[in-house]
């Protein structure tokens, strides 16, 4: 990169009050249907890669009070005619969701095998836990509709998110001019108080100035009935 050229990298914080948008556009047209070189199936490689994908960010997002929305997720699927979200059960026909919904409704959880290593460099397999969210299809289709509704996603995400920001905004200067509100009263209630202190002092050097006079006016009185006399 030339010294005269513009960075256009981004960072931000990923967390519950600052979420962000993973989308993903999967193939499930006919073309899905081949067998890839180590057997499997080209759809049903790409639902198990998502589903450990959204099973692993749900993990990272588990925290000791739950599950946080740190992602909003979305899946869209094309095939044959049809274009619109790969969720299935609960979740059908929803395109972006936050992390925690999806957590909480899988279609199905599956038992399957998986090879570990044991601490005695064996390979062993046991069953594991394998939760579904998105299920394998291939019927067709063509992807431009797709990449459509793909790019009209991002925009409402983008959009929604701008709305939100911008009330966190109000939000904030509404409670700055709050606080600021605040401080002022209680600097009024100050001044109040030391001036009622003040008006108080004086009006006790008042009344002892008074009483101080009053006994010194009525010594003189004696004094003068006794020179009468």
């Amino acid at each position: 990169m030339s010294s005269g050229a513009l960075k256009t990298s981004y960072t931000k914080e990923i967390n519950g009050k600052n979420p962000t948008c993973f989308l993903f556009v999967i193939d499930q047209s006919g073309s899905m249907d081949e067998t890839m070189s180590g057997g499997s199936i080209k759809s049903e490689f790409v639902a198990d890669v998502l589903n450990r994908t959204i099973a692993e960010t749900i993990v990272r997002c588990t925290k000791a009070d739950g599950v946080r929305d740190c992602f909003e997720i979305g899946v869209i699927g094309y095939g044959s005619d049809d274009v619109g979200s790969a969720f299935g059960g609960a979740l059908a026909r929803r395109t972006l969701l936050p992390i925690s919904e999806i957590e909480r409704n899988p279609l199905r959880i599956e038992e399957r095998e998986q090879d570990f290593v044991s601490g005695d460099d064996v390979l062993e397999r046991q069953k594991v836990k394998f939760p579904v969210w998105i299920d394998h299809q291939h019927d067709g289709g063509g992807p431009h509709r797709a990449i459509d509704a793909h790019l009209a996603l991002a925009q409402q995400y983008g959009a929604e998110m701008g709305q939100r920001r911008e009330v966190t905004r109000r939000a904030h200067r509404a409670l700055r001019r709050y606080a600021g509100i605040n401080a002022r009263v209680d600097q009024l209630d100050q001044r109040f108080d030391e001036r009622e202190t003040d008006a108080g002092i004086a009006l006790a050097e008042r009344r002892d100035l008074e009483s101080h006079h009053q006994a010194n006016h009525r010594i003189g009185q004696k004094r003068t009935g006794a020179g009468r006399v």
